[in-house]
């Protein structure tokens, strides 16, 4: 059994989300695997990005 989780924030007004997830691992050299991640989105002409 492991724990994970994440947490993600975004800005309706401007696209921007972030966010982080973490979980435990049982590599040889690591124990917790960390990711962070960022971005934009938005809309033009129906097309959603």
């Amino acid at each position: 059994p492991t724990i994970q989780g994440g947490l993600d924030w975004a800005d309706g007004d401007t696209g921007l989300y972030a966010g982080i997830w973490a979980s435990g691992v049982d590599f040889e050299d690591a124990t917790t695997e960390m990711d962070v991640y960022g971005g934009i989105s938005g809309e033009m002409n129906g097309l959603n990005w």
